[in-house]
C-alpha cells in the first residue's frame, strides 16, 4: 500500500515571493536611505541573506520535495511463509504487525528517492489526526508524552495531519505524515489490533 500526497504550492509561492522581495529591499535600503542614519548597512545585508536563504529552503522543501508513504513487508531474512502470506493477503490488517513496516521515502526532482524513515508497525500505539500543523508538537507532547516529533508532511499548511504515536524502547515518538483516509484507516486498524499479541 502506497500513498504520495499531492503538493499544494500556492502558499509556498506567496511566502517565497515575499521573502525574495524582502531580501531585495534589505540590499537596496541602506544605499537609498543611508541606513536611516543609525542602522549599520551590515544589519540589512544580513537580513537580506537570511530572507534569501529562507526562500530557497522553502522552495526546496515544499516545491521540489515529495514524500511517499508505504506499508510494506518487513525484511524477514527469507521467511517464505511470511512472503506467501503477504502475496496472498489482500487486507494488510490480517498480516501480523510484527511483519509490517511503515516507510517514508523522500525524493527531490528526478533523483531517486531515499528512505527517510522505517518504522516497525508492531510499535505503533495510536494513530491521531490533527487539523493542520498548529501546535502539533505541543499537543503530541501533552497528550501522548512524546518527546520527539518527526515531520514528514509534504505541504507547508496541510489541512489534515496524521500522527503515528510509536513506542521506541522506553520513549514515545510521534511521526507526522499526510496519509489519505484509506491508509490512515489501515494504520488505525493495525494500531488497535491485538489479534497477534501486538505490543503496546
Amino acid at each position: 500500500m502506497n500513498y504520495s500526497p499531492p503538493l499544494n504550492s500556492k502558499s509556498v509561492t506567496v511566502a517565497v515571493v515575499l521573502l525574495f522581495v524582502a531580501a531585495v529591499l534589505c540590499f537596496v535600503m541602506p544605499g537609498t536611505f543611508g541606513s536611516f542614519g543609525k542602522i549599520p548597512s551590515a544589519v540589512f545585508e544580513l537580513a537580506g541573506v537570511a530572507a534569501g536563504v529562507a526562500g530557497i529552503y522553502l522552495v526546496i522543501r515544499y516545491k521540489f520535495t515529495r514524500f511517499t508513504y508505504s506499508i510494506v513487508l518487513r525484511r524477514t531474512g527469507g521467511d517464505e511463509e511470511a512472503i506467501r502470506a503477504w502475496e496472498n493477503e489482500t487486507d494488510v490488517t490480517n498480516i501480523p504487525p510484527s511483519l509490517l513496516d511503515f516507510t517514508v521515502v523522500k525524493s527531490q526532482g528526478k533523483r531517486p528517492g531515499t528512505a527517510e524513515c522505517i518504522l516497525c508497525l508492531d510499535d505503533l500505539k495510536k494513530v491521531v489526526r490533527f487539523t493542520g500543523k498548529k501546535k502539533l508538537a505541543e499537543a503530541t507532547k501533552n497528550e501522548f508524552g512524546s518527546s520527539l516529533l518527526y515531520d514528514y508532511t509534504a505541504n507547508m499548511f496541510p489541512p489534515i495531519v496524521t500522527v503515528l504515536i510509536m513506542s521506541e524502547g522506553e520513549k514515545t515518538i510521534a511521526v507526522a505524515v499526510e496519509c489519505d483516509e484509506k491508509m490512515t484507516g489501515t494504520l488505525s486498524a493495525i494500531a488497535s489490533s491485538d489479534k497477534y499479541g501486538k505490543n503496546g
